[in-house]
């Protein structure tokens, strides 16, 4: 490696470090002073000297960093943008480096577990998607059993004749590359989603964004650009475990369908040993992105909320996207515990096949807050699992282990259900199984557990609790709750205050929504907001019931009195006569 480029010039550590602007300025020295003139030089030398030929080939596979640096071109059609030195030869700064470097560090792993995946959420503009591309190429042209497969949010931005598109990013660096370094023309096999190198059998393939995307193909590594667009990225992401060793994930941050990316990428919801490696790139990381790029910037985003989770790569920035945005404003409360003498509800959004959520909380009668005491999540569990957890009674015998979730809180529920608890569910657990005729609510019975129901001694619908089967009527109630709503500093309660948190809508893309209700997204926050919505319709309703005054019937008037008794004779006389 040259010496001058085994030390790339450092990035500003922050927006606000004092020495951003020198860093900037040694970076365009760099490039412009020594990589600039080592490329002319080298493709000079090069050219007619294949023993210099075969070194570089061999620094190329080596190293993506210099691969690129040296005989990288980026596309750049934005003409204040090339006057201000972007576009041309692909000079990489330093955060593309280390991005290299990590997405190198993760396909070298010899195991299998989450640090062989990288996450990258990134600002706009930050030229991460042309690393990736980058990467690809490099692998293409000199490494051996190479099946890379790329995946973007549609399948026009994978392959198309966009510059936009991943494919048309990779052609378009290896046309710019030397003869000397490409295959031979009749060895390159181009066909829409598939490239092929006939010299060594490589091959970079594009998919299809949808959730079957990768269960019926391997690679060695599987790229995915804008992955928080992805419409099925959870899926997608589950089912991209067995299909490649490694996953790299690049994406802006806002995209509306699902939490997955951020907790991969930003939260702190997983565990440092359950966490992929991950690598984010700042807009100040950029060399050119400097102050008073981020001021116009920040004037030319026609929102606030846009230019937050673009720029900023704050996921929250366009709170229009949550359910519950004040849900962010909410942490746990230290005092809040347990109180037998307080008001106990449990609320229970039933399932099976699908997440079952349980969430226990309390009010103070005094000061009127709604504690969430803590929450209880399984699938694939029957009724009488769930209601020996809430009686307190572990049974043995049965077809079922309890996870130590439910361990450690049956001795609780036990002393908390012996006090009296009301119950509150999805009138979905009153649907009866066809071979049992049981319902889910039903087979609670025999643990003294009888949830409120929104219908009549006579099986009819109760008008005024049809607001509880719509979600705009509980989306009200657990607006007008959220005020007065606490978290316990137990898992259960952190989880529902991050599920409230996360909740977000589904995206309708490029549909139109003009006529259509927002309805939330059906994802792994869905079970326990609903059971929370659930117990604030209930309450809600109930409160309206007791504060409503019913007067007397109104005493039937005498002409009304009179008009009766004269039809009764009239119809008397009919008969009798």
């Amino acid at each position: 490696m040259p010496l001058e480029f085994q030390t790339v010039p450092p990035a500003p550590a922050s927006p606000d470090d004092p020495e951003r602007d020198a860093k900037r300025a040694a970076f365009l020295r760099w490039k412009n002073e020594q990589v600039i003139p080592y490329r002319a030089s080298m493709l000079a030398a090069c050219a007619g000297n294949p023993v210099l030929q075969e070194i570089e080939r061999i620094k190329c596979k080596r190293s993506t960093a210099y691969f690129l640096t040296v005989y990288g071109h980026l596309f750049e059609p934005r003409k204040r943008k090339r006057k201000s030195g972007l576009g041309g030869e692909f000079v990489l700064f330093e955060r593309q480096v280390q991005l290299l470097e990590a997405m190198k560090a993760c396909l070298e792993r010899d195991d299998e577990g989450p640090k062989s995946d990288l996450v990258v959420p990134k600002s706009r503009d930050v030229g991460a998607s042309w690393c990736m591309c980058g990467e690809a190429l490099k692998e293409w042209l000199f490494d051996d059993d190479v099946k890379v497969g790329l995946m973007s949010y549609k399948e026009e931005l994978v392959d198309s004749k966009s510059p936009d598109a991943l494919f048309w990013k990779i052609d378009y660096m290896l046309e710019r590359l030397p003869d000397w370094m490409k295959p031979p023309k009749k060895s390159i096999r181009r066909i829409h989603l598939s490239l092929t190198n006939g010299l060594n059998g490589n091959v970079i393939s594009g998919q299809s964004t949808t959730k079957r995307s990768s269960r019926a193909t391997r690679s060695s590594w599987l790229g995915m650009d804008e992955a928080d667009w992805f419409d099925e990225f959870p899926e997608i992401w589950a089912a991209s475990v067995a299909a490649a060793d490694t996953r790299i994930a690049v994406s802006s941050v806002g995209g509306n369908n699902g939490p997955t990316f951020y907790r991969l990428a930003l939260s702190d919801e997983l565990s440092p040993a359950e966490q992929p490696m991950r690598l984010d790139i700042r807009w100040w990381h950029h060399p050119l992105h400097d102050d008073a790029w981020f001021e116009n910037e920040k004037t030319r985003y026609p929102n606030t909320a846009k230019f937050k989770t673009e720029v900023l790569m704050d996921p929250f920035g366009d709170e229009s996207r949550f359910v519950y945005p004040q849900a962010r404003h909410k942490s746990m409360a230290v005092d809040v515990a347990y109180n037998r003498l307080w008001p106990q509800y449990t609320a229970i959004d039933p399932g099976f096949s699908d997440d079952c959520g349980i969430v226990f909380l309390q009010e103070d009668p005094v000061n009127g807050w709604v504690d969430v005491l803590d929450a209880y999540v399984n699938a694939r569990k029957p009724a009488d699992y769930y209601g020996s957890i809430l009686a307190g009674t572990p049974e043995s015998g049965r077809d079922w282990e309890y996870d130590t979730d439910a361990l450690r809180l049956m001795p609780w529920l036990q002393v908390r259900h012996a006090h009296g608890v009301t119950f509150y569910g999805d009138m979905y657990g009153f649907n009866k199984e066809g071979a049992t005729a049981d319902s889910f609510y039903s087979r609670l019975t025999k643990y003294n557990i009888y949830v409120r129901r929104d219908r009549l001694k006579d099986g009819t619908l109760a008008q005024r609790r049809l607001e509880a089967r719509t979600f705009p009527g509980r989306h009200q109630a657990v607006w007008e709750v959220m005020p007065r709503l606490r978290f316990a500093n137990t898992p259960g309660a952190l989880f529902v205050l991050e599920a409230l948190r996360q909740h977000q809508y589904a995206d309708h893309g490029d549909r139109p929504v003009a006529s259509e209700q927002r309805k939330p997204l059906h994802d792994w926050t869905s079970h326990v907001v609903s059971a929370v919505e659930y117990y604030a319709v209930n309450r809600s309703m109930e409160r309206r019931i007791h504060d409503t005054y019913l007067a007397r019937p109104v005493k039937p008037s005498r002409l009304k009195q009179v008009k009766r008794l004269d039809n009764y004779e009239r119809w008397h006389a009919r008969r009798t006569g």
